[in-house]
Formats: C-alpha cells, structure tokens, sequence
C-alpha cells in the first residue's frame, strides 16, 4: 500500500498508551510526555481502575475504595474467600409460588412471583434462577418500582429462559440500578433484553448468553436499548450468536429525554448477526441529536454480521452518533463493511483488529447524512493504529464515500496493512498519510487467532496486543 509521510509535529508521535506516559506520544490530540494518559485525555494523577463486579476479581479493578486484582470483591470489600450469598428470593422451574421462595430448597416457581416478592420487600432485592428451563410465554417487565433488583443464576448453574420462537422479548427494563447476569435467553422473536422508553439508568447486564433472536425487522435486537435515559449502561461480557438483525443496539432520542453518556460496551462475543434484516451491525449505536458523551466500545470479538444483502457491519455509527471511542475490537467474517461512520463527528477508531477476507465490499463506508448532517460537518473522526488483514483478493478501494454535503473526511493514518494476495490501495478521497505495510503475523487467522506469532508490527504507533481471554461470559462463583 502506498501513501505520503506524516504531516510533522506532533501528528508524527505514536498514540499514547493507556495509563502513565513514558516518552513523548498523544493522548487524544495533545502532545505530552509526563504525567498520565487516561481514555485520551491528559491526567496528572494516575488513571482510576474501574469499579469490580461482586464477585471474582479478574482483572485489575477499585473494589471500594481498595485497587485489586485478584480474589472477590464482595458488596465493595475484598476478600480472599467467595463472597457469601445475600439474602435473596429463589425460583425454579421445579418450585411452587405457594413455597416462600426464600431459600433454594423453597423456591418460587415463576419468575413473575419473584418479582412481586422482592418489590414487597424493603431490604431484599436479589433474585436467583435455578437451573432449568423456563418455558416463557410473556415479557418479565421490571419498572420503577423494580429499581434496584438482581437478576442472577444461582452459583454454578444455568437457567434457561425459552421463547418458544413465539414469545417476543424475554426481559423488560424501565428500572434503575438493575443487574441481570449469568442467564441463557433462547428463541425471542423481537428483541430479547430491551431497555425502553421508561428509561434505566446504572444498568448493568453482564455474562448472560443470548441464543437465536428471531428479530423481524427494525426497532429490535439481542440487546436494545433505546430512546430514553440509559445513563452509564454497562454490555459486558455477553455470548450473542445468531440473530436476523442487530446484536447489540445502543440509542437515544431527544424527544424521549433520550441520553447514553457512559455507557460501555465491552467485552461481548457477538456472532452470526445480520442474519436476514437490511441496514444492520452487530454492534450499532445511533444518537441523532449528539447527546451523548463518553460512551465507549472497547475489547469485543465480532465474528460473521452478515451479508452485502443485508447491508452487514461490525461496528455502525449510524445517525449522527458522536463521541464514540471504538478500541480493542477484533472483527472477522462475512459483511458488507466491518466499519460504517454516519453522519457524527468526534468518533475514534484504534487498536483495533479488522479481517476483511470475508468482508463482500469493503472496510469502511463514510457517509454524510444528508441535511441532517450536524453543522461541524463531521469534524474530529478519526481511525488510526488499527491493524487490516485480508488472505484475498484487495478491494479496489478500502473507502466508501458518499455524501450530499462537503464534510470533513477522516484523520486516517498509522495504520498497520497486510494482503496475502496483494497490497491494499490507498486512494482518494480518504488516504491513509502513514501507512505501514507489514504482516502482522497473526497465530493463524484462518482459526480466528489473531495473536501476534512475533514482534509486533504496529508497535510504533502505540498499538497493544488485544488479550480476547476475557470476552464473552465470566465464571459465575
């Protein structure tokens, strides 16, 4: 692939890495060469670890006021030994709603009538599900009054929550501080956990296994969350494989108070998505109204979002959504594009991992929205530090650019190109100004190892190995 140098000064430095900075680099676009580097912007104090889940300690987190990383954080106090159980409610597919459902041995038979205990109940808010299947006929709707439940598995078992390819959403949520973890959903027709109009707020559904979402067409998803506030979500570590649309769906709309500043989405395995519904990503956020701040997409394995039929992407930026920081992602697998800009401004792309062998057109599309396009004009995005692999033949183009208005093209360079039955071009409009062509010498690709084999051929512009040993669901102690 060929391409022009650096544009001098500090556009030349590497990006930063995340935490103190040791040499000169980037964080954001400011150029610094002390202090810290967190999610680019320039600290003078150490990056803060994130909040533990209860639980086992997996990677380095604040459990309380106390960093740690290793053992359980248990109600925000860490601890060597498993956390004990909470005091809680108990439902089976083998239970009785006339047992007291306090117990495991006494559990509730629905899961309607956990709901209404712990809405009962001032002090106990956890509900766990034995394992089983549960044949489910309606929507569990947790709303206002449900704020502040779990929803768990019982430790070491797996409850099965069946749609029957008849039932339309398993899991409602127009409740704040709600968790849902540890819970296989199969065969919803719609979408199988939605978050909706009411709004929710601090919601967390993490390590649940998501099977077959029969989705009919738009307006659904494995996981959607739309329209109303959904401030500080949290999607992690979730298993989608296989729906006929999105696989997770983020979005929010002024006219529905409608606000997803913080919400993360990481370290979901999401496969076979796109299934048979147009206009679609495995992973897809829209904010029409760029209301949004700080949302983050970071360290998923998006494998298989569909075909040039459906119009399949990895990672979809649609309607003017903003601020999005995109890292650490590994895409693969048939699709149309494996990245799609739509109309926002201020969104980063990097230290990301993109085979485009299967891909039926091409990297990226960068499109304008019309005379909906925000008067910055589609400032400030930016895909740099990325790694494009392809075992076949190059597309003529890596860039797709539509568009009614003259909007500002992306920052694109830094990144590192490798085609085994060619070189990748680097045409106008959209060129990469420091392009690196070098084999990355992933462990084998065809398997859908992505590891580096040797050095690390994107070194120099601050890429870091992307470690997928943590996506997808966590133990359940």
């Amino acid at each position: 692939m060929g391409g022009g140098g650096g544009s001098g000064g500090g556009s030349n430095l590497a990006a930063c890495a995340e935490g103190v900075v040791s040499a000169a680099c980037l964080c954001g676009a400011t150029a610094v060469d002390s202090g810290y580097c967190c999610g680019g912007t320039p600290q003078a104090t150490t990056c803060a670890a994130p909040s533990c889940l209860t639980g086992a300690v997996t990677s380095e987190c604040t459990c309380g006021s106390t960093v740690v990383s290793s053992g359980y954080c248990c109600k925000g106090s860490p601890q060597v030994d498993a956390c004990a159980l909470p005091p809680a409610f108990y439902v089976s597919p083998t239970g009785n709603d006339a047992n007291p459902g306090t117990s495991a041995d006494k559990p509730f038979l629905t899961l309607e009538k956990a709901r209404a205990a712990a809405r009962a109940s001032a002090a106990v808010k956890t509900v766990y599900l034995l394992g089983g299947v549960y044949q489910r006929t309606a929507t569990l709707s947790l709303e206002s009054q449900d704020a502040g439940q779990s929803w768990l598995a019982y430790p070491g078992q797996t409850p099965i929550l069946e749609g029957g390819s008849s039932t339309q959403v398993a899991l409602l949520i127009n409740a704040n501080n709600v968790t849902v973890r540890w819970i296989t959903f199969r065969n919803f027709v719609k979408s199988t956990i939605g978050l909706f109009w009411g709004g929710a707020n601090d919601v967390l559904i993490d390590s649940n296994t998501i099977l077959n979402t029969l989705s009919d067409g738009w307006v659904q998803a494995a996981i959607y969350m739309c329209c109303g506030q959904h401030k500080n979500a949290r999607i992690t570590h979730n298993l989608i494989d296989g729906a006929n649309y999105i696989g997770i769906d983020a979005g929010a709309a002024t006219i529905d108070g409608g606000d997803m500043a913080g919400t993360t989405i990481a370290y979901n395995a999401v496969y076979r998505t796109c299934r048979t519904v147009a206009d679609c990503g495995a992973i897809y956020l829209w904010d029409r109204d760029r209301q949004s701040s700080n949302v983050t997409v970071d360290n998923n394995v998006l494998g298989d979002f569909g075909t040039r039929a459906v119009g399949g992407r990895a990672l979809y930026l649609d309607d003017n959504t903003s601020n999005v920081t995109l890292r650490n992602n590994v895409a693969y697998g048939t699709g149309d594009w494996a990245v799609q800009y739509h109309g926002g401004d201020h969104n980063l792309f990097t230290n990301n991992i993109f085979d485009i062998s299967d891909v039926t057109h091409r990297l990226a599309v960068y499109q304008d929205t019309g005379d909906q396009t925000p008067p910055d004009l589609m400032s400030g995005n930016a895909f740099r530090c990325n790694i494009v692999y392809s075992s076949a033949t190059p597309p003529s183009s890596l860039w797709d650019y539509y568009h009614v208005k003259d909007v500002v093209l992306p920052e694109v360079r830094d990144n590192v190109y490798w085609g085994k039955k060619g070189n990748f071009p680097n045409a106008a409009p959209i060129i990469d100004t420091n392009p690196k062509v070098a084999d990355p010498g992933f462990v084998d690709p065809s398997a859908r190892n992505y590891a580096f084999g040797g050095a690390n051929p994107a070194e120099s512009c601050g890429f870091k190995p992307i470690d997928v040993s943590a996506v997808g669901p966590l133990p359940n102690p």
